[in-house]
């Protein structure tokens, strides 16, 4: 008789654990779990220009003027443009819908920064550039 009320004391406390448990694993009305508060959800970010400042200039030393066209102003051109193949990323949702953008290899993104870097290669005169 004692083996039968110990047998069933004990089923009696392994349900009321369980039960506890699994009342314990669903969220209260407040978003938390297990005492902890949910994470905020994320929204997406905009980074856009950090400065209205204009190029360093460029200093070239006596002799080298010929390099004179590497200069602040033809660098942040060039910078724009790449910078534009992100940003029509982003605009046109190629990547996820739009939570994803850039300039990301296997996507028309990435082959457009491919094409444009090897036309600006081949521009500057380098004729053995293959893609």
């Amino acid at each position: 008789m004692r083996i039968a009320s110990v047998q069933v004391g004990i089923t009696l406390a392994f349900f009321g654990v369980a039960a506890v448990g699994v009342r314990a694993q669903q969220p209260d009305a407040g978003g938390g779990w297990f005492g902890l508060t949910r994470p905020a959800v994320l929204a997406p970010h905009s980074l856009e220009v950090l400065s209205g400042r204009p190029a360093v200039p460029v200093l070239v030393r006596a002799g080298e003027e010929r390099h004179a066209d590497l200069n602040g102003d033809s660098i942040q051109a060039l910078l724009e443009t790449i910078v534009g193949i992100s940003h029509e990323s982003r605009r046109t949702g190629e990547i996820g819908g739009g939570q994803l953008w850039g300039r990301v290899s296997g996507f028309p993104s990435g082959a457009k920064t491919v094409q444009w870097a090897t036309d600006e290669l081949r521009a500057a005169g380098i004729t053995d550039v293959e893609l």
